[in-house]
C-alpha cells in the first residue's frame, strides 16, 4: 500500500469515527421526572430554572452559565440575580419564558400553573420537573440528578462529598447532646400571613438533621394563634429572616400575639436564618444545618445567621 493510499484510509477511518461521535452525542439524555415518567433532553445550552433551589445547584456545579432565566425565588448566588425573571414559580406565564428561548426548562413538581408547562411542551421545549427537595435524601438525590443533566458529573460528587463532611461533624456534635429542644417554626410575611409549620413540611428533614422536636403536632400549616403558642411551649423559635423583616424586625416579632408566653419569647431564644439557605435543602442544606444545630442547642439568647 503506497502513502497515498493509507493517508485516504486514515482519513477515511477518522471521518468515520467523528461521524460515529456526533451520532452518539446527539443522542438524548434520558432522566426521570417527579412522577417517573422518562425525559428526553436533547439540549442544555439555554436553561430557565423555576426554583432557587434549583438554581442554586446549578451554579454549585459550575453550569450557571447556561441558565437565560430564573424565577424570583432564585436570588443566590448574587450572579442569579443578573438573569431575566419569569415570575414566582407558582404564578407563571409561558410567554415570558418562551421569550427567552430556553432549550430546557427545570422546576419542582409543585410548579404551577401546569397549563403554562403543557403551553411550553407544545411549544417544543423540554421540561423536567423533579420531586420536591425536602431533606437530606431528596436533596441529594437532586444534586446528582442535576450534575447529570449538565453533564458536571464530578461536581455533583465533589459537592455530596462537601455535604457528607458537614454531615459528620453534625453528626458529633448531636452525640453531645442528649436532650431534645421543642423547636416552633414560623412563617410570616407581614401581620396578615403568620403561620405555625408543623409536620410533612421540609421542618421534618431539619429537625431530624439537628435531633430536636417539633413543639407543634399539626400537620403542614396553621395560623400563628396566642393558644396555640402557649400549648406549643416552644424552647427555640425559628423565624426566617425574610419573615422577621415583613414584621419590622425583631422587636416586632416578640410583641406578636402569645410569643412572649413561650419559654423561647421569654427568654428570647430566636434563631433567624436566611429563607433559601435553611428551608431551600440546596448544596449548603447540611451547612445550614449545622448552623441551625448551634442556634438551637449551643446559643444562649437570640442567633442570627446571616
Amino acid at each position: 500500500m503506497n502513502l497515498r493510499c493509507l493517508t485516504l484510509l486514515v482519513l477515511y477511518c477518522c471521518a468515520c469515527f467523528a461521524s460515529r461521535v456526533r451520532q452518539v452525542q446527539a443522542r438524548p439524555l434520558v432522566v426521570k421526572d417527579a412522577e417517573g415518567k422518562p425525559v428526553r433532553i436533547h439540549s442544555v445550552k439555554r436553561i430557565v430554572s423555576l426554583n432557587g433551589t434549583l438554581t442554586e445547584t446549578l451554579f454549585a456545579l459550575g453550569a450557571g452559565t447556561r441558565l437565560v432565566g430564573r424565577d424570583t425565588s432564585s436570588y443566590y448566588p448574587k450572579a442569579a440575580l443578573a438573569l431575566p425573571t419569569v415570575g414566582y414559580q407558582h404564578r407563571l406565564n409561558a410567554e415570558g419564558i418562551l421569550r427567552l428561548r430556553p432549550t430546557l426548562v427545570v422546576g419542582l413538581s409543585s410548579v404551577k400553573p401546569h397549563s403554562v408547562l403543557e403551553q411550553i411542551r407544545k411549544a417544543g421545549v423540554t421540561v423536567l420537573l423533579l420531586p420536591s427537595v425536602n431533606n437530606a435524601a431528596t436533596s441529594q438525590r437532586m444534586i446528582q440528578t442535576l450534575g447529570r443533566v449538565v453533564g458536571k458529573e464530578k461536581q455533583a460528587a465533589l459537592l455530596l462529598k462537601a455535604v457528607d463532611g458537614h454531615l459528620s461533624k453534625l453528626k458529633k456534635a448531636r452525640a453531645a447532646y442528649k436532650k431534645r429542644p421543642r423547636v416552633l417554626f414560623l412563617y410570616l410575611r407581614g401581620h396578615r400571613l403568620q403561620f405555625v409549620l408543623g409536620r410533612g413540611t421540609f421542618v421534618d428533614g431539619l429537625l431530624a438533621l439537628i435531633g430536636a422536636d417539633n413543639a407543634v403536632s399539626i400537620r403542614r400549616a396553621k395560623p400563628l394563634s396566642t393558644e396555640g403558642l402557649v400549648v406549643a411551649k416552644p424552647d427555640v423559635i425559628v423565624v426566617f429572616a425574610k419573615g422577621v423583616r415583613s414584621v419590622g424586625g425583631l422587636p416586632s416579632l416578640q410583641k406578636l400575639p402569645g410569643i412572649s408566653l413561650t419559654p423561647a419569647g421569654r427568654s428570647k431564644r430566636f434563631v433567624v436564618m436566611d429563607d433559601l439557605y435553611l428551608g431551600g435543602f440546596g448544596p449548603r442544606f447540611a451547612r445550614a444545618a449545622l448552623d441551625l444545630f448551634h442556634g438551637v442547642f449551643v446559643a444562649k439568647g437570640t442567633y442570627i445567621k446571616r
